[in-house]
């Protein structure tokens, strides 16, 4: 991406690369750090929200469709594949999950029980115990948001 778009093929062209299109798309600049270009490094930061704004971005652009659909399908594919089986999420949260020692995400689109389109980010940071118990929890979450019912 660097050297592609940024003419150089170095960690921070394409970092600049990025920030770019991220301050193109309305994200606030503080909101993302990023310190390399692999997504693994303890010293990249992105606030929930600006996640949640790529989403809505993506979610109104002609490659909509593709984008969502390149997402793991919960209790289907990918790493959601032994993920959410049985539950309302099962084949109707499209999302990118994350691990780092003592963080957890999972970020994406679900579709309600009533059929409403959400934008979802569950972000988990410096929690106790194990990995296997965070992930359940933000598994909870996503089935509960996607077994919901309007109160109209």
């Amino acid at each position: 991406l660097g050297r592609v778009v940024g003419g150089a093929a170095r960690a921070d062209s394409g970092i600049a690369v990025v920030m770019r299109r991220l301050a193109q798309w309305g994200v606030a600049t503080d909101a993302v750090v990023l310190s390399d270009g692999s997504g693994l490094s303890r010293h990249n930061y992105v606030s929930a929200e600006a996640i949640a704004q790529v989403l809505t971005f993506m979610s109104r652009d002609s490659l909509a469709t593709l984008y969502r659909e390149s997402l793991p399908v919960a209790g289907v594919d990918g790493t959601l594949e032994r993920r959410l089986r049985r539950t309302p999420a099962t084949g109707r949260l499209w999302a990118k999950t994350g691990s780092l020692n003592r963080v957890r995400a999972l970020s994406g689109y679900a579709m309600t029980a009533e059929g409403r389109a959400l934008i979802v980010v569950l972000l988990v940071n410096n929690f106790p115990g194990p990995g296997a118990a965070a992930d359940a929890a933000l598994d909870r979450i996503a089935a509960v948001i996607t077994a919901a019912q309007s109160d109209r």
